[in-house]
């Protein structure tokens, strides 16, 4: 018996071994060779180095997919660049800029400020992804970040077995069409093109404008305390490299401003800013927001509507430039 669970001791400790050399060989293969054909957004914000720009927006989809750099650029001539993502909270924002910071340079973050992004658990379906981060797991701002927000198991497994984390996410690392260099570097070059900006096409996502099941919130708001304490992260690490900050919201759909309530959560929104000492732009509830025709669902203005909004907001991002 002795003999067997030696047996045993054995060769666990070199599958231990062998997944963990995998992992590093991963981590290398992925993080630095060839993760431009394995399309996540943060693979293309890491990949940037040596930008020096006047913006860098920040947030979740009510950025990523409603503000056009393009159109904001040309407006302005100014020089910018969307770091958004589909769905992310103000964690997963908060390793994007950190990593973009390390090797680029801003004047200004626009950072999207609302009541999706502080109620992430509730608005986001998957409102950290992990898996976008796995071959930086290790790095001084990632590690934290996934031990505060995994489970406990899971985070232990990433940090003592390095192969697991590809194991459970294969599908979104290929191996095969990876060491072929075949993958996603068409969508790649397309944030090249688009600055990072993904705009909505006018039809694509139509959920028919119905507010039924809608609930108001009326008193106080909670908002999620992971995203308060990111939320607070972004502003310090903006502060600590003298960069400005403006937080704004995207125009919401009337019907969806009013039944939820909005005007009661914006403006404890505005305290909340105000407490943070962060100027913030509400454009929730302007006259874009009543025009059915701008906009794709009930909280993202589609391409026209976009592209009008990014005029507007272009405004207030030259004025925060010139802004002591």
């Amino acid at each position: 018996m002795k003999r067997f669970l030696l047996h045993i001791a054995i060769f666990s400790t070199i599958g231990l071994v062998l997944l963990n050399i995998i992992g590093y060989a991963l981590d290398v293969h992925f993080g630095e060779l060839n993760n431009k054909h394995v399309y996540h957004k943060a693979n293309w914000v890491f990949k940037k180095k040596g930008e020096k720009l006047d913006y860098v927006v920040l947030g979740s989809s009510r950025a990523y997919n409603v503000i056009d750099i393009n159109t904001i650029d040309l407006a302005t001539s100014l020089n910018g660049l969307n770091l958004g993502e589909s769905g992310a909270a103000y964690a997963e924002a908060y390793i994007l800029l950190e990593h973009f910071l390390r090797e680029n340079q801003t004047k200004l973050v626009v950072l999207c400020l609302d009541y999706p992004s502080l109620n992430s658990a509730e608005s986001f379906s998957y409102p950290f992804k992990e898996y976008a981060f796995l071959p930086q797991f290790e790095e001084d701002s990632v590690e934290p970040v996934f031990a505060d927000l995994l489970p406990a198991h899971k985070f232990w497994m990433y940090k003592f077995v390095k192969a697991s984390k590809y194991i459970e996410f294969n599908t979104k690392y290929p191996i095969y069409d990876n060491l072929l260099a075949y993958g996603q570097e068409e969508k790649y070059e397309l944030q090249e093109i688009t600055k990072g900006s993904k705009l909505v096409n006018k039809n694509q996502r139509v959920e028919g404008f119905k507010t039924e099941g809608v609930e108001k919130v009326d008193g106080k708001v909670k908002f999620n305390e992971s995203d308060l304490k990111y939320l607070s992260k972004i502003v310090h690490l903006c502060r600590s490299k003298n960069i400005k900050l403006l937080g704004y919201s995207a125009p919401i759909f009337t019907e969806l401003y009013e039944a939820r309530g909005y005007e009661n959560i914006n403006n404890q929104i505005a305290l909340l800013a105000k407490n943070l000492k962060l100027d913030w732009a509400d454009y929730s509830a302007i006259g874009l927001s009543s025009k059915k025709n701008y906009f794709a669902d009930y909280s993202h203005l589609n391409k026209e509507g976009a592209e009008i909004f990014s005029k507007i907001l272009g405004k207030s991002i030259g004025k925060k430039l010139k802004s002591d």
